[in-house]
């Protein structure tokens, strides 16, 4: 399935695999064919930015910065109109999305809304959220309505 939301400039597009069955854990193959499309998407969805289309997304090249996120390496990149384009990646066992813009750093987060929380949610929050966002769900005393929350925020 492919997404397009906003403007020209900052587009969205996902992919969608195939369901696992409940508490089926995905195979060895399976997980290297999830990374391979998250891959492909990326490179695709780059090369579509550059507007002398003349890019091949096979040829681009990716480095880690300072906080070791992965970007474009634009110095290396042969036939790219180096644009300051900024991506993020995120993936479950079903989806994979990714956003692309221009000049503006992006984040995106996807959740498996059918997840299981074994142990303590805020504990859980604290690696994937931001302080405000625990801090919310710390004024939730129930346990239970806090993992209600966790697909809402």
């Amino acid at each position: 399935m492919r997404i397009s939301v906003m403007s020209q400039m900052h587009r969205s597009f996902s992919i969608d695999l195939p369901s696992l069955i409940p508490l089926q854990l995905p195979s060895r193959d399976e997980l290297k064919k999830n990374a391979l499309l998250a891959r492909t998407l990326v490179r695709t969805t780059i090369a579509r930015y550059q507007t002398n289309k003349e890019v091949d997304p096979r040829s681009l090249m990716f480095k880690k910065n300072m906080y070791g996120k992965p970007e474009v390496d634009w110095q290396n990149c042969k036939n790219c109109n180096n644009q300051p384009l900024h991506f993020n990646i995120s993936h479950t066992d079903s989806l994979i999305a990714c956003g692309v813009t221009v000049h503006v750093p992006v984040g995106i987060d996807v959740e498996d809304k059918e997840r299981k929380i074994k142990h303590d949610v805020l504990a859980f929050a604290k690696r994937f959220y931001s302080a405000d966002e625990v801090n919310f769900l710390a004024t939730i005393r129930d346990p239970e309505k806090q993992k209600e929350t966790i697909p809402e925020i």
